[in-house]
C-alpha cells in the first residue's frame, strides 16, 4: 500500500529545502553588499556629493542668472548627440551591440524602464547599502559606533533651556502621531486641489516610512543610552533606528520636493527648502540632544528614508510621465480652496506651536532643579564638618563622557556665583570661554603658534551628568595655554542656609601634544591632582576665603581622565567659605 502523504511531504521538504537556500543566499548578499559598501562608502559618498553640488549649482545658476543657466542645459543636450556620433564610441559601440543596447535603453526616456527607472535604482540602491553598511558597524560595534559617545556628550555640553525648548519642538515634530496627523492634513489638501496623486505619494513615504522602521528595530534590537542622561523618559521600544528622523526625512522630503515642482516662485522655493531641510535636520539633532538616540541611529534613519523617499519620488516620476494625466475635477471653487489650505495650514501651524511651548514636559524639561537643604554637621571648633552620609549626598566624582566615574572632587564651596568669580579674579585667574567653533579654533591656534589666550575654552567635563557650569584658568609662567592651571566647577542643588553649595576640581596641563586619534593640539595634565587643588585652594584664602577642615570624599584612588591621562588622589576635599 502507498502513503498517500508521500508526495506531500516530499512537496514540503522541497519548500522548506528552498526557502533554507533562499535565505542563505539572502544573508551571503547581505553581508556582500554591506562589505562593499563599507569599502567604497568614502568613494561613493564623494561622487553622490560631487554630483548634489552640481545639482545646487545649477539651480543656485538658475535663480541667479536664468540665462547662463539655459546655456548651460542646452550646452548639456548638445553634448550627448555629440557623444552618441564619436567615432570611438560607434566602433565601442559595434564591437559590443548587445551591451550597447543594454546601456542605450537604460538611458532611453522613451519608456519607464529606461533612465527614470535607473537614477531611481542607482540612488535607492546607493542609500540602502548605507544603511546596510551603517547596521553592520552598529551590529559590530564597528568604527562609527565609537563616535557615538563623543556626539552625545557634546550635545549635553551645550544644553540650555532655549535649546531645549527649540529641540523639543523638533522632536514633536517628528513623533508618529504628529507626523501622521500633519500627513493627514497635507493629503488632505493635495487632495482638495485635485492632486491624487501627489497624496498617495506622501502616504506612500509616511507609511514605507512606519514600516521600515518598526522592521529594523526589531531586527536589531539596539538598546537606548543610558536613560541617566536624558532629558526626557527612555521609550520603551528600540534605539535603532530613529523612527523621529525617518518620519522627518520622508515627510519633509515629499513636501520640499512638491515645492520645488509646484508653481511657486522661485524665492518661495528656496525658502520652502530650506524649511524642510531645517525641520529634517532639528528632528534628527533633538533624538540625540534630549539623550533617548545614538547619533549613528539618526545616520542610519537619514540614508534609510532617503533610500525610500528616492523609490517613492521615482515611481511618482514614471507615473506622472508615462501613463495619462488623471482629470482633475475639484469639487471647490477657487476661492474656497485656497480659503481652506490658508486656514488648515495657519491652524496646523498654531496647534503644533501651541502644543509645543504649553506641553508640561517642556515645562519639566527647562524648570531648575529643585533646591536641598544640606545638613551639615558642626563639631567642637565650630567648623562645617559633614558626615559621611552627608558627603554622600553631594555628586562627588566626575565623569568621561560615556559616563564611567574619573577623579573625585576636592573643592568645595558655599557661597554665591558672583563672589566665587570676584575672588579668582583677584587671584588672577579668568573665566574660561565657553566652547564653540570659534573659540576651539582660537585655542588650536593660539596653542599651535604658543600666543596668550587667557580666557580660552576647557574641555566640558560632566558630573552627575551635567557640564561644568563655571571654569577658571591661570597661565603657568608666560601667558600661553600650554601651560596652565585650571579648576572646573560645578553648582549643586543644595544649599545651606540660602547659600548655594559648589563642587569642583583642578588639574594642571602640564603639556601640549597632537592628538593621535583626531590631530589637534591636545593637553596632558599632571597626574599629582592633589597638589594642584591645594595651589587653587591657597590662591583662594589668599584674597579672603577661609578654608575649613578637609573632608574625605573617597579612599585614594588612581585612575585616567577623559583623554587617557593617569592621575591620583587621596580622596581628600577642602570645604571653603566666604
Amino acid at each position: 500500500m502507498t502513503d498517500s502523504r508521500h508526495p506531500g511531504s516530499r512537496g514540503r521538504g522541497a519548500w522548506v529545502l528552498l526557502l533554507a537556500a533562499a535565505l542563505l543566499v539572502f544573508i551571503w548578499l547581505t553581508n556582500v553588499v554591506a562589505q562593499w559598501g563599507d569599502r567604497n562608502w568614502v568613494f561613493l559618498s564623494i561622487s553622490a556629493a560631487v554630483l548634489a553640488s552640481l545639482a545646487l549649482f545649477l539651480w543656485l545658476l538658475a535663480l541667479a542668472v536664468p540665462l547662463l543657466y539655459r546655456l548651460a542645459v542646452s550646452l548639456g543636450k548638445s553634448m550627448a548627440p555629440a557623444v552618441a556620433a564619436d567615432p570611438e564610441v560607434r566602433r565601442i559601440s559595434a564591437r559590443y551591440p548587445r551591451f550597447a543596447g543594454w546601456l542605450g535603453r537604460r538611458l532611453s526616456r522613451g519608456t519607464w524602464r529606461g533612465l527614470y527607472l535607473t537614477v531611481t535604482v542607482l540612488l535607492g540602491g546607493y542609500f540602502f547599502a548605507g544603511f546596510l553598511s551603517i547596521a553592520r558597524a552598529v551590529a559590530t560595534s564597528g568604527l562609527i559606533t565609537r563616535y557615538d559617545v563623543q556626539i552625545s556628550a557634546l550635545l549635553r555640553a551645550f544644553r540650555t533651556p532655549q535649546l531645549t525648548r527649540a529641540f523639543w519642538a523638533f522632536t514633536v515634530l517628528g513623533d508618529f502621531r504628529v507626523a501622521w496627523a500633519l500627513a493627514a492634513v497635507t493629503a488632505s489638501l493635495l487632495l482638495i486641489w485635485g492632486r491624487k496623486r501627489e497624496a498617495v505619494m506622501l502616504a506612500a513615504a509616511v507609511g514605507g516610512a512606519t514600516l521600515l522602521g518598526e522592521i529594523a528595530k526589531q531586527l536589531f534590537e539596539r538598546p537606548r543610552p543610558d536613560a541617566t542622561f536624558a532629558l526626557v523618559r527612555t521609550p520603551s521600544s528600540y534605539s535603532f533606528p530613529s523612527e523621529h528622523a525617518l518620519y522627518a526625512v520622508c515627510f519633509w522630503g515629499v513636501i520640499g520636493f512638491l515645492a520645488v515642482r509646484s508653481t511657486l516662485t522661485k524665492p518661495q522655493k528656496v525658502t520652502a527648502v530650506l524649511f524642510a531641510t531645517s525641520a529634517i535636520m532639528g528632528t534628527a539633532l533633538s533624538r540625540v540632544y534630549l539623550g533617548v538616540h545614538w547619533a549613528s541611529d539618526v545616520a542610519a534613519s537619514w540614508v534609510l528614508g532617503l533610500g525610500w523617499l528616492s523609490v517613492c519620488i521615482g515611481v511618482y516620476l514614471m507615473w506622472m510621465r508615462y501613463t495619462a494625466p488623471p482629470a482633475e475635477h475639484p469639487t471647490l471653487p477657487l476661492r474656497t480652496r485656497w480659503t481652506i489650505t490658508t486656514l488648515g495650514t495657519l491652524l496646523a501651524a498654531s496647534a503644533l506651536i501651541w502644543s509645543t511651548q504649553t506641553d508640561p514636559i517642556l515645562g519639566r524639561l527647562v524648570a531648575a532643579p529643585p533646591t536641598r537643604h544640606w545638613d551639615i554637621s558642626i563639631d567642637a571648633s565650630g567648623a562645617q564638618a559633614p558626615t559621611p552620609a552627608q558627603m554622600a549626598q553631594l555628586p562627588r566624582f566626575s565623569e568621561k563622557p560615556d559616563g564611567t566615574p574619573q577623579e573625585p572632587i576636592g573643592i568645595i564651596f558655599i557661597g554665591s556665583e558672583e563672589l566665587l568669580t570676584a575672588r579668582f579674579r583677584q587671584a588672577g585667574w579668568a573665566i574660561a570661554d565657553p566652547p564653540t567653533p570659534g573659540t576651539l579654533l582660537h585655542a588650536a591656534a593660539a596653542a599651535i603658534s604658543n600666543t596668550p589666550y587667557a580666557t580660552a575654552p576647557v574641555t566640558p567635563t560632566f558630573l552627575d551628568g551635567n557640564v561644568q557650569t563655571l571654569a577658571f584658568e591661570k597661565p603657568e609662567g608666560r601667558a600661553t595655554v600650554r601651560r596652565r592651571h585650571h579648576s572646573r566647577w560645578w553648582r549643586t542643588n543644595f544649599v545651606v542656609q540660602g547659600s548655594p553649595v559648589w563642587v569642583a576640581t583642578a588639574s594642571f596641563d602640564s603639556r601640549l601634544e597632537i592628538g593621535s586619534a583626531v590631530p589637534l593640539p591636545t593637553h596632558h595634565i599632571d597626574p599629582n591632582i592633589d597638589a594642584e587643588q591645594r595651589y587653587v585652594v591657597r590662591d583662594l584664602t589668599r584674597v579672603g576665603l577661609t578654608a575649613l577642615a578637609a573632608v574625605r570624599v573617597s579612599p585614594p584612588a588612581t585612575g585616567t581622565d577623559a583623554q587617557g591621562d593617569p592621575w591620583f588622589t587621596q580622596g581628600m576635599a577642602t570645604i571653603l567659605v566666604p
